[in-house]
């Protein structure tokens, strides 16, 4: 640093702190060649963030649009102003820690989507109508059954988590691959489970329990995938249990 009365560029520094308000370093230097004290103040560079919007075109960050967004859908919601404030603090933390020039307006509403989600459903589905730009009732259903409902699912481990249809149907999804089963059929297949349980008041269920029902309706179905799906399930670990489950079928 520049000694301001001697031009020396040597020093020393003797005291280091930050001030009040977190946002600069104090710190005394001590010059090496005239003795003179002078105090410099540290501060941390902010990039400028330009957002890249769907049509292509870049426009500079701007919190209060993030958070005119985020209110609107918290409006008449059980979401205090402290808790709003600190979702927008939390998303634009996530977004300067990216550490680049350039982001997607996909990127800050898949980020919002993510708290809001945790927060409160109401208020996520309201932010996901806009930032998908939903256009019909269809899309509206997709997103309500993504998200995590009041049954608990007990894992292997002991572990219990909320049932996710999303995670239910992509094993069924796996165990379809180039299967002649149609993709409204295995949705089906998933909501038919949930109605199931839900009609009987299920709040719990073991995972074991679940895959049984899926292999139960897949077995009527496609013998091929039901026989992949119960490998996994089943955990085979040796070719004469796929013989074994083909036997079974036939039976």
């Amino acid at each position: 640093m520049k000694c301001p009365f001697c031009g020396s560029l040597d020093d020393k520094v003797v005291d280091s702190r930050p001030t009040e308000d977190g946002k600069a370093t104090r710190r005394r230097r001590r010059c090496l060649s005239c003795e003179e004290k002078f105090t410099t103040y540290e501060y941390i560079e902010k990039i400028p963030l330009m957002i890249k919007k769907s049509d292509h075109t870049l426009e500079a960050y701007d919190r209060g649009k993030l958070s005119d967004g985020i209110i609107l859908a918290c409006k008449k919601r059980p979401v205090s102003r402290q808790r709003l404030e600190a979702l927008v603090d939390e998303v634009e933390s996530d977004l300067f820690n990216l550490s680049r020039e350039e982001v997607s307006s996909r990127e800050i509403g898949d980020l919002v989507l993510e708290k809001l989600k945790e927060i409160d459903e109401v208020a996520y589905v309201r932010f996901a109508s806009v930032y998908k730009d939903f256009k019909n009732k269809d899309q509206f259903l997709h997103e309500l059954k993504s998200l995590p409902s009041s049954l608990q699912v007990v894992k292997a481990n002991g572990r219990v988590e909320p049932f996710e249809r999303r995670k239910l149907l992509h094993g069924i999804e796996l165990a379809c691959n180039k299967r002649p089963v149609t993709k409204r059929r295995m949705e089906a297949i998933a909501d038919g489970i949930f109605r199931e349980l839900d009609k009987k008041g299920v709040r719990e269920i073991t995972s074991s329990q679940l895959g049984e029902m899926v292999m139960e309706r897949l077995k009527k179905l496609d013998a091929v995938a039901y026989v992949r799906f119960a490998s996994v399930y089943r955990k085979f670990k040796e070719p004469e249990e796929f013989r074994q489950e083909l036997e079974g079928l036939e039976k």
